[in-house]
């Protein structure tokens, strides 16, 4: 399980990572899905169930710590190949 986690969570750093570093186009969209989902969140439930949700995140997220060391991992090393891969 913890591997599976690490995997997908890694191999979706990657792409975020390049997302991220490959142009201002596409960090645009990444910080712009980011802000929707905020936004969304706060649309959808109010300010008080965005608070509640915004508290219980947490919680669940340490559920899947692989996962998030594997895409923090994958984000950094998505960053280092790209400029590799496009001189």
């Amino acid at each position: 399980m913890l591997m599976t986690q690490l995997a997908i969570g890694f191999l979706s750093g990657v792409l975020v990572g390049v997302a991220l570093f490959s142009s201002p186009l596409s960090r645009a969209v990444v910080t712009g899905m980011i802000a929707g989902i905020v936004i969304g969140g706060i649309m959808v439930n109010g300010v008080e169930g965005y608070l509640h949700w915004a508290t219980y995140l947490p919680a669940q997220m340490a559920k899947f710590a692989g996962f998030w060391i594997g895409l923090i991992a994958g984000v950094f090393g998505g960053a280092r190949v790209w400029p590799v891969l496009m001189p």
